[in-house]
């Protein structure tokens, strides 16, 4: 047989094996083109949700407009804001005024209604309720502890819509007691703080 005809049978055959691998690769790449398109929608859609979480965190938390960055008091202030946001009951009103103080005193007054602002600064002698919190946070000395008070079971004095929480009963450490809490219950169900009233320093004389 003449050599020639051997080499192009050979070429004919390498060709041929070529050409399948391709046929192979083309495959294996088409099945996984929707596979990599699933996977870039789910990267898009997660990616959004993220966003969306990040400005919800930025808008209430940071946000100046946000009602938890601490309303003003009876005498008002430069930025702060008039909203109240109501607690589930008196011992998470108080409760929140704590960990607030202990960390973000801004955001303290978010709890009182304008009257209890009022009460609040003038217990504390300052113009008003962002004055009272800053005033209160500059005496703690362990944030974590005075963040969580520990509150006994009769710790809130309940008659209909008004309740009433005294600091000298919770147990407070790494700061000072704030006082008496007044509260009155909202029409929806929620908790907000109404009024306050100083207490002795040592909780027993006048």
């Amino acid at each position: 047989m003449d050599p020639k005809f051997d080499d192009q049978g050979a070429a004919d055959k390498r060709e041929l094996e070529l050409r399948q691998v391709e046929d192979r690769i083309v495959q294996r790449l088409e099945k996984r083109l929707p596979k990599q398109r699933t996977w870039r929608n789910r990267l898009i859609k997660y990616g959004v949700l993220a966003a969306v979480l990040i400005f919800a965190y930025f808008y209430f938390f940071s946000c100046e407009d946000s009602p938890l960055r601490g309303g003003g008091g009876g005498g008002g202030g430069a930025g702060q804001q008039d909203q109240t946001v109501q607690q589930t009951s008196p011992k998470e009103a108080v409760r929140t005024v704590y960990h607030y103080v202990a960390g973000d005193p801004k955001q303290a007054c978010a709890v009182f209604s304008a009257t209890g602002k009022a009460a609040f600064a003038k217990s504390f002698g300052v113009p008003d309720c962002l004055q009272a919190a800053q005033a209160a946070a500059a005496k703690v000395t362990d944030k974590s502890r005075y963040a969580n008070p520990d509150f006994p079971e009769n710790a809130a004095f309940t008659s209909g819509s008004t309740s009433e929480i005294r600091s000298c009963d919770l147990g407070v450490t790494g700061g000072d007691r704030l006082g008496v809490f007044i509260l009155t219950k909202q029409g929806d169900g929620g908790w907000v703080i109404t009024g306050h009233e100083k207490e002795p320093a040592d909780c027993l004389t006048g």
